[in-house]
């Protein structure tokens, strides 16, 4: 006698729930990054009074520039502020700067690559490849 065998087929739950999961853990990474990137390029720089004899002009009082090849120290704060994250789709997470001004956009880009007049100041990039073991630690955990 042969015996009854039935199956049943979980795949549209499954498929639900993993894509649910990604997403969770896709917003964890986002937030990692947006919150280090920001404490990145939030130190403010020391002005070293030694190097000016004559006093320190006073548009440098609050700030020292950072050197080229360094993330950009915290001037007025620009760029610290317009750096977010969002969600265009389920699965997908834009992180960097123009989510809320796209003026952001251009002043994040020429720190980052430079201009014929400026050297770059790199911050996206440094910073990600900072975060990419916590990164692939979220993502690289079992599915429950």
């Amino acid at each position: 006698m042969a015996a009854k065998i039935v199956f049943k087929w979980h795949g549209p739950k499954v498929l639900a729930k993993t894509k649910r999961e990604m997403a969770r853990r896709l917003d964890r990474c986002s937030i990692v990054l947006e919150s280090g990137l920001k404490d990145d390029v939030g130190v403010v720089g020391i002005i070293d009074p030694s190097k000016f004899p004559g006093g320190v002009p006073s548009k440098l009082l609050a700030t020292a520039p950072s050197a080229p090849g360094e993330p950009p120290h915290k001037v007025t704060g620009f760029l610290q502020t317009n750096i977010g994250w969002i969600s265009p789709r389920v699965l997908m997470r834009r992180i960097g700067t123009g989510q809320g001004s796209k003026s952001s956009v251009g002043y994040a880009f020429f720190l980052e690559f430079g201009t014929r007049f400026m050297a770059a100041r790199p911050w996206l990039r440094p910073g990600f490849y900072k975060r990419v073991f916590f990164i692939r630690e979220i993502l690289g955990k079992r599915m429950p």
